[in-house]
């Protein structure tokens, strides 16, 4: 079962090993490593 997500703004650091300070950049690391995963590929 997951955790909740009930004032996960409160609990940093943020990731698997502690390695973003705050939730903005934890958040923003992941945006940015989903759109370098789909530059190149070509939908049909």
């Amino acid at each position: 079962m997951a955790r909740a997500l009930r004032n996960v703004e409160l609990t940093a650091p943020y990731g698997h090993l502690g390695q973003f300070a705050t939730l903005e950049t934890f958040v923003a690391h992941y945006n940015d490593a989903a759109s370098q995963l789909t530059k190149g590929v070509r939908h049909r």
